[in-house]
């Protein structure tokens, strides 16, 4: 009776053969040489299909404000950018914890750095509530490690400002749509 309240009242099996669609806001923090050093904003959208009961296949596109910190006056600037990988899925019950891994580009501009612009490797962990065979919501944490872009003007200690590893959390909401 109490794991049918928690919403473990048997398979619900909703990835498998299916695209989902998610959007997203939350909050960020980057930092480099384990400093804090930008506040961010972000907003996300996400399309996934389902390879099968454990895999799929993801694409987003993500936009932050940023804001850097101990900087008076700055002003916010927006990033943006793509990701693809896979996602790791466990497809049980209607709470749906998955692992997902992308790579991709992240591009913006800086008023005194130029045009940053960084390939990075991305990896995370989510959880999705199915509230309805076709309507999900969830919360995903993940982390990005950007390496050294190309047109980055380097900061005052010489090193390029886009480099360094950003964490997000995400509260989104999704639909399923079977074929």
């Amino acid at each position: 009776m109490l794991l049918t309240g928690l919403g473990w009242s048997g398979p619900v099996q909703a990835y498998e053969d299916a695209w989902t669609l998610r959007a997203g806001i939350g909050g960020g923090l980057g930092s480099r040489s384990l400093q804090l050093q930008r506040v961010s904003t972000p907003l996300d959208l996400s399309v996934s299909y389902g390879l099968n009961d454990a895999w799929g296949l993801t694409l987003s596109a993500h936009g932050a404000w940023v804001n850097d910190l101990g900087v008076p006056g700055e002003p916010r600037t927006f990033v943006g950018g793509g990701w693809l990988g896979v996602e790791y899925v466990v497809d049980l019950f209607r709470w749906v914890p998955y692992v997902p891994l992308s790579v991709g580009w992240v591009h913006g501009s800086a008023s005194e750095h130029g045009t940053l612009s960084a390939v990075g490797f991305r990896a995370g962990l989510g959880l999705d509530y199915l509230i309805h065979p076709t309507l999900v919501v969830g919360g995903l944490v993940d982390m990005a490690t950007l390496a050294p872009s190309s047109g980055g003007v380097p900061d005052g200690e010489g090193r390029d400002p886009s480099t360094g590893q950003y964490t997000r959390v995400l509260f989104y909401v999704g639909k399923i749509i079977r074929r």
